[in-house]
């Protein structure tokens, strides 16, 4: 019997590796304490955590659900329930936070703003009427304050948030809430669940992964996904990072984003304030950290309204004032954000109040 050839020799030993590769990742991934230890801030790594945790059928958290378009969303028509611990979730009809109910239609001399970013204006480990939107609607009593937080949005689902359903609102203004991660979530494809994802090919927006799978299909998946693939996935996505390569993607793609904000800004006739919100160690004073730094340029090369609030809450610190720099907000950050927004918003919103 003649020996076979080389090149099948060589092609079997390849396809042996392989498989020798592939069962030890599996097996490194089947084993918690090493799972953990591996996983980063990466889409392979994010599905990995999602499909460990079992995931309850809200998505993430027990008040989500299933959107083809933006990944999640907030479950409509909540009442009272319990979250973060001892905190209230209620949403209204349409799936916003609190119980009021808001028409589409507007209500003749009474000005609306909306107000978007991830799980701070959303409110995580707050109560409704803790949160800093609350908050800014009781300091300008007359005005409609909607919160469109939802937990865990990049700004590219906060744009397609936008453009499906809040412009529907007509509002005067938008809050454009920023916080440096939320740039990171911009190059994922899946975060606290699967997610779309803009790329810009040829100076324009282009929307990748939608429909984005449902849940039921990402655990179908699972099984069939190369295991050695998510470490050389999480492997070159840690040397982008270490190299500069994956912050300057980020930093493209998000002035893309933020720039369709502004011409929708000028389509649909409302304001747009882009408004950075300090967390974690921005709350201690320093010098201005990288985000903060890539928010101030881009103000200064779009020429758009901003407001960054890191002077004021460090001037809070200074008179006295304590804040935590660790987690989310909790009712004081809250309460301190809607202070230092309140003169802003009310300068913005009185002289569209003449005309209507």
């Amino acid at each position: 019997m003649r020996a076979p050839p080389r090149r099948t020799l060589q092609l079997l030993y390849v396809v042996g590796v392989l498989l020798f590769l592939e069962g030890v990742s599996r097996g490194v991934f089947s084993i918690e304490s090493l799972s953990t230890r591996i996983l980063g801030n990466d889409e392979s790594s994010f599905r990995i955590a999602w499909i460990h945790r079992g995931s309850l059928p809200g998505v993430a958290y027990t008040f989500d659900q299933y959107h083809p378009i933006r990944g999640w969303t907030l479950i409509s028509s909540i009442r009272n329930a319990s979250v973060f611990g001892d905190r209230i979730l209620n949403t209204n009809s349409k799936g916003l936070r609190g119980t009021a109910e808001v028409s589409y239609e507007r209500v003749t001399g009474v000005p609306r703003a909306e107000v978007y970013v991830d799980s701070f204006t959303f409110g995580e480990e707050v109560s409704d009427d803790e949160t800093y939107s609350a908050r800014l609607g009781e300091a300008l009593p007359g005005t409609e304050i909607l919160n469109m937080g939802e937990h865990g949005y990049g700004h590219d689902q906060m744009l397609l948030y936008l453009e499906e359903e809040g412009v529907r609102y007509h509002p005067d203004l938008v809050v454009l809430g920023f916080h440096p991660f939320d740039m990171e979530r911009n190059i994922l494809s899946f975060r606290d669940f699967a997610k779309p994802r803009f790329e810009v090919t040829g100076g324009q927006l282009v929307l990748t992964n939608t429909p984005v799978p449902t849940p039921e299909v990402v655990r179908a998946r699972e099984p069939y996904r190369s295991k050695f693939w998510d470490l050389l996935t999480m492997l070159v996505a840690r040397t982008r990072w270490a190299t500069g390569r994956e912050d300057a993607a980020m930093q493209l793609v998000t002035r893309a984003i933020l720039r369709r904000f502004s011409a929708l800004a000028a389509e649909k006739d409302f304001h747009l304030l882009l408004v950075y919100m300090p967390v974690w160690h921005e709350l201690d004073p320093g010098p201005a950290t990288p985000g903060e730094e890539f928010f101030l340029s881009y103000c200064a090369e779009a020429k758009v309204d901003c407001l960054d609030l890191r002077p004021s809450f460090l001037d809070r610190e200074q008179a006295g004032d304590h804040f935590k720099t660790s987690g989310h907000w909790n009712r004081r950050e809250h309460q301190a954000a809607a202070d230092f927004l309140a003169p802003r918003v009310r300068a913005l919103l009185a002289p569209r109040l003449g005309r209507e």
